[in-house]
């Protein structure tokens, strides 16, 4: 079962296909309200992330943090010279593809439900990288740019 939590002009699409196809193995629900975000955050085996190629290379974005806080494994799609692909390359949290990569995606998804391992390290990995983004050592990225 595939659940995609979501809104926007991509959620509708993705809502679209899912009735042009008849795909039954879908759930769509909306975006959840503040008190309930962690629990649809961390219901996924894998988050998947996606963001536009005009932005992609000065911006990640914000759910990404929640999702390293919650040990969700990454699927980012953005090219590869983006910061999120920067990101999961460097925590070993999990993989970027090309947005037209389908063939890369499939694999890493099964790969994912096929090795019990794999998926936990990815997840540990994410957890641990959380330590890295805290409001904790927030002062320290801040006085490392400023120096």
């Amino acid at each position: 079962m595939y659940l995609i939590i979501g809104r926007g002009l991509k959620f509708e699409k993705v809502k679209k296909i899912i009735k042009e196809e008849s795909l039954e193995n879908f759930m769509l629900l909306e975006f959840q309200p503040d008190n309930m975000i962690r629990y649809s955050l961390a219901a996924a085996d894998i988050s998947v992330v996606m963001i536009e190629d005009k932005v992609a290379n000065v911006s990640i974005p914000s759910k990404v943090y929640n999702l390293f806080a919650v040990g969700s494994p990454i699927l980012s799609i953005s090219t590869n010279t983006s910061e999120i692909n920067r990101l999961v390359t460097s925590y070993g949290n999990g993989r970027n593809f090309e947005n037209d990569d389908i063939a890369g995606i499939r694999d890493f998804i099964v790969s994912m439900k096929n090795s019990p391992e794999l998926l936990t390290t990815y997840k540990k990995n994410s957890l641990l990288a959380s330590k890295e983004f805290t409001a904790s050592n927030a002062n320290k990225f801040l006085i490392d740019y400023l120096s």
